[in-house]
C-alpha cells in the first residue's frame, strides 16, 4: 500500500516538474516528452492523393497549428505493422516520437523550404507546439500505394496510435500534375535546370513534349486512388483541391482544422494566408501536349469523375500543339523505349 502510495506521489512529482519545464524552457528530450505527450492525442491526420498537388504547403500551414504537428513524408502507415519496428516503436509514445522528430529534422535541414518555395510561416509553431493533440504525416502519394495494397495498415495504425484516423485528399488538375512530375523526371535526368516557377526559352521548351510514361502513371495512380476513396467512410475524409485552397486559403483552412477538431485565430489564419501564393501555377502550359496525351488523361477525367469532374471544363484543358513530337522527343521522354 505504502509502495503504491509512493509510485503515485513520484508520477505526480514527474508530471509536475515537466509542466514547470514545458512552461520555462519550452524544450524537453524527446523521451520525456512522448511519455506525457502522447496521452493526449486525440486525432492522427493523414494526406492522401496526389504529389505536386499542394500536399506540402497543406503539411507546412497545419504545422504552423500550436495543437497540431503534421510530419513531412515519414511514411506512417508501414511502419504500423513493420515486424522490426515493432518492438522499438512500442505504444503510442513512441509513435510521437518519430512524428516530432522527423519535424524537427525537417525545421533543422530544409526551414521549411524547398522546390522554390518557401513555407516558413514567420508567426506560426512550425517545428514546436502548445499543446499536442494532433499529429500526422504528409505523403500524398505513398499513402495511396500503401493503402491500395494494404487496406489494413489503416486499422494497424488506429490501434497502435489510440485515435481516430483522417484522412485528407489532396487534389489537383490532372495535367497540372502530369507535368509537374515530368518536369521533376527532366530535372532528375539533367535534361533541364528546374525551378518552381521558372519561364523557359523556346530552344528548352521545345524538347518539352509529355512522354507515355507519366500519362500512364496518372492513369494508374486514379485508379488506385479511386478505389481508396470508395473504401473509406465519408465522415472520415475531406477532398482538399489545390485551385480552391490557393483562391480561399483563410476558408479552406479554418474547414480544415475543423475536420482535425482543433480550432483556428485569425492571427493564425492570416499568418498562413500570407504564405500562399496569389494563383495556382499552371504547370501544363510549361510542357507541351500532343492531341494524343490531352485524350488520354481526359479519359481518365471522365472515368474518374465524381472526383476529377470539374477537370473537364474547357479552361482546365491544355491547347495542343501543331506540331508532334519526332520519335527523337519520344525516346527522350520515355526512359523505357530503346
Amino acid at each position: 500500500m505504502k509502495s503504491s502510495r509512493g509510485r503515485a506521489a513520484a508520477r505526480d512529482f514527474a508530471a509536475s516538474m515537466y509542466r514547470y519545464a514545458r512552461r520555462g524552457l519550452g524544450w524537453l528530450p524527446l523521451n520525456l516528452l512522448c511519455a506525457f505527450e502522447g496521452r493526449n492525442i486525440e486525432r492522427c491526420i493523414l494526406t492522401a492523393g496526389y504529389s505536386r498537388s499542394g500536399s506540402t504547403l497543406l503539411g507546412s500551414l497545419l504545422n504552423a497549428h500550436p495543437e497540431i504537428v503534421i510530419a513531412h513524408e515519414l511514411d506512417l502507415l508501414p511502419m504500423s505493422r513493420s515486424p522490426r519496428l515493432a518492438a522499438r516503436l512500442g505504444g503510442k509514445g513512441r509513435l510521437v516520437r518519430l512524428i516530432l522528430e522527423r519535424d524537427r529534422n525537417i525545421r533543422r535541414w530544409t526551414s521549411y523550404r524547398g522546390s522554390g518555395y518557401d513555407y516558413a510561416v514567420k508567426t506560426g509553431w512550425q517545428g514546436k507546439y502548445s499543446r499536442l493533440r494532433v499529429v500526422g504525416d504528409k505523403d500524398s502519394h505513398a499513402a495511396v500505394k500503401n493503402l491500395h495494397r494494404r487496406p489494413d495498415l489503416l486499422d494497424s495504425l488506429r490501434r497502435r496510435i489510440g485515435a481516430p484516423i483522417r484522412i485528407l485528399f489532396t487534389i489537383r488538375n490532372p495535367y497540372d500534375v502530369t507535368a509537374a512530375e515530368y518536369l521533376r523526371d527532366m530535372q532528375i535526368k539533367g535534361k533541364i535546370a528546374f525551378t518552381a516557377r521558372r519561364d523557359y526559352a523556346p530552344a528548352e521548351a521545345e524538347r518539352l513534349w509529355v512522354g507515355e510514361e507519366r500519362v500512364s502513371w496518372l492513369r494508374e495512380h486514379s485508379d488506385r486512388l479511386a478505389r481508396v476513396i470508395a473504401m473509406l467512410p465519408k465522415e472520415d475524409t475531406l477532398p482538399v483541391y489545390h485551385e480552391d485552397f490557393i483562391a480561399s486559403p483563410r476558408e479552406k483552412l479554418r474547414e480544415i482544422c475543423a475536420f482535425c477538431g482543433v480550432e483556428c485565430a485569425d492571427d493564425y489564419l492570416d499568418a498562413c494566408a500570407s504564405v500562399v501564393f496569389p494563383a495556382p501555377h499552371p504547370t501544363r502550359s510549361k510542357v507541351r501536349w500532343s492531341p494524343d496525351r490531352i485524350a488520354e488523361i481526359g479519359r481518365t477525367v471522365e472515368k474518374h469523375s465524381a472526383f476529377l469532374g470539374r477537370y473537364a471544363r474547357h479552361d482546365a484543358i491544355p491547347r495542343p500543339c501543331a506540331a508532334t513530337p519526332n520519335r527523337r522527343h519520344e525516346r527522350a521522354n520515355n526512359p523505357n523505349e530503346p
